[in-house]
């Protein structure tokens, strides 16, 4: 299983990645899944692969909401 790294969680539409706000973006799933593992629980999901574009770069990240409702983002 790939390693995918915890960057934050949060339980508000606003999260930032390299400084950009992901939720002021459409996000495009990539189609692919990954697995991840909470850093507070060690419970494993499976969370979808994003991308959003944002002026001529994009940016890929894992995303997926907990069992408590907060979304929790990873590097992909």
């Amino acid at each position: 299983m790939k390693k995918h790294n915890f960057i934050g969680s949060t339980n508000e539409n606003v999260f930032c990645i390299k400084g950009i706000d992901l939720f002021r973006y459409k996000w495009i799933t990539t189609g692919e899944c990954a697995y991840v593992v909470s850093p507070k629980t060690e419970k494993v999901y499976s969370f979808s692969v994003y991308s959003i574009a944002y002026g001529n770069k994009t940016l890929e990240f894992v995303a997926g909401k907990d069992e408590y409702g907060n979304w929790m983002f990873f590097e992909n």
